[in-house]
């Protein structure tokens, strides 16, 4: 089964608020909307910061500019306090990059946040086995049905997106159900509405 990572860059950029740099981005002067961003995340602008990760995690910089920026995952970094999406994506990186434990503590941050691409890249990883399952396992089904909470919210604003997850072609849910005892089901189910009716 492939675990599927949810970056969804262009989705991200075109929800932030407007920053400098975000007109020559729209134009594809990457170099110059990079150069813009770096100045302002350095001001400590966390749209600017963010973005000017997206634009590293892309790879729409030359080798010799992103050199002079640095890894998508400092920009993301500053940014993770303020903005979901970018612990997200710094989980995302870590994922990429083999370290599945750090990429954890970033999809957490971001999913108690009410992020549904990292509860739903936490549940993924549990079940293609990049994390053991946690002790209580009710908790790890419980981000899969939360993520399809939202999604039935969302498909309005990312139709195509919310519509894959509520539709589990990888059979994620199928593969919880097939592993937990009913009484721990039970609790996951529990624990997502709860969720639901706290946000």
């Amino acid at each position: 089964m492939k675990y599927t990572f949810l970056l969804l860059t262009a989705l991200l950029a075109s929800s932030c608020s407007q920053t400098p740099g975000d007109a020559f981005r729209r134009s594809n002067d990457d170099s110059t909307a990079a150069k813009m961003y770096h100045t302002m995340a350095q001001q400590g602008d966390v749209q600017a910061a963010f973005k000017l990760g997206l634009l590293l995690s892309e790879r729409r910089l030359s080798p010799a500019e992103a050199s002079h920026y640095g890894p998508a995952s400092r920009w993301f970094a500053q940014s993770c306090p303020a903005l979901p999406a970018a612990c997200h994506n710094l989980g995302v990186e870590y994922t990429n990059a083999g370290d599945h434990q750090r990429a954890e503590q970033f999809y957490l941050t971001a999913a108690t946040r009410n992020y549904m691409q990292s509860q739903f890249n936490l549940a993924s990883a549990y079940v293609n086995g990049y994390l053991p399952l946690p002790a209580d396992p009710s908790q790890a089904f419980a981000w899969l049905l939360i993520a399809r909470q939202e999604a039935a919210r969302c498909q309005e604003a990312a139709p195509s997106l919310c519509q894959w997850v509520l539709t589990d072609k990888a059979g994620n849910q199928a593969w919880f159900r097939s592993r937990l005892t009913p009484a721990q089901q039970a609790e996951a189910e529990r624990r997502a509405a709860t969720w639901a009716a706290r946000h």
